[in-house]
């Protein structure tokens, strides 16, 4: 039981114990009469067996180009992971994240490019699931959420007070920026 603060959030810790059930547990959270849950899957920690690392072309996409960039994987004595890539990309669709393409590869030196096809429509951003298996079917995984806009600009118009009255001047400003959110310097 809390209150949320001024946020709206209420942050909290679930204690587990060494040793609990494994596999799919679900968390229930309400307020008066709403409520909602979430899934979330506990499983034993296992130390990793080589590093994983992705890196993405560009910060953010349009909707209208393909999603690429790099995995790179090593072992943590240096030698370069030889294996199998499999990048999956899902976006935000009826309340659930819903796969829409893949892309596997082969790791050559311990590295492997990616494309993602490019998806009209989406929206805010899709998740990539990466997973290298090297070839003693060891698997390592990692996430990456990418950033996705409709065009190469942001235009936002924000009014200096929330209500206007007849006689006085309306106080506003523009704020032009990239879909990550840096200012860019536009004609209006």
């Amino acid at each position: 039981e809390g209150t949320s603060n001024e946020y709206g959030v209420h942050p909290f810790e679930i204690p587990l114990a060494t040793e609990v059930n494994i596999g799919e547990w679900k968390i229930e959270a309400r307020s008066g009469e709403g409520s909602t849950d979430v899934t979330v899957r506990v499983e034993p920690y296992a130390l990793p067996r080589f590093r994983l690392e992705a890196t993405l072309d560009r910060e953010w996409f349009l909707d209208s180009n393909a999603i690429s960039g790099t995995v790179r994987s090593s072992y943590f004595f240096g030698k370069d992971v030889e294996g199998q890539v499999l990048v999956i990309a899902s976006k935000y669709e009826d309340g659930a994240w819903a796969e829409y393409a893949r892309s596997s590869s082969t790791l050559a030196g311990g590295a492997a490019r990616f494309e993602i096809p490019a998806r009209q429509g989406v929206q805010d951003g899709v998740t990539l699931d990466i997973s290298v298996v090297d070839t003693a079917g060891h698997p390592e995984k990692t996430k990456l959420f990418v950033p996705i806009a409709a065009g190469p600009h942001v235009v936002r118009i924000l009014p200096q007070v929330s209500a206007a009255k007849p006689g006085f001047p309306l106080d506003v400003a523009i704020e032009t920026a990239d879909p990550a959110g840096r200012p860019v310097s536009l004609p209006l």
